[in-house]
């Protein structure tokens, strides 16, 4: 079961939080994806908060 997250920033943006996300699910089971998209959420939710 592996499953792949990256995350870079982006200087070539004109965003507000120029960063890039990519993601990959290889076999990834549903208890692992939903552990990730919950991550993910959270992450953006601070950087709303923080903004």
């Amino acid at each position: 079961e592996t499953v792949s997250i990256s995350i870079r920033a982006s200087l070539q943006q004109t965003q507000v939080v120029p960063l890039l996300l990519a993601h990959q699910y290889l076999r990834a089971s549903i208890e692992a994806q939903v552990t990730i998209a919950a991550a993910i959420l959270a992450g953006v939710y601070v950087l709303i908060i923080f903004e």
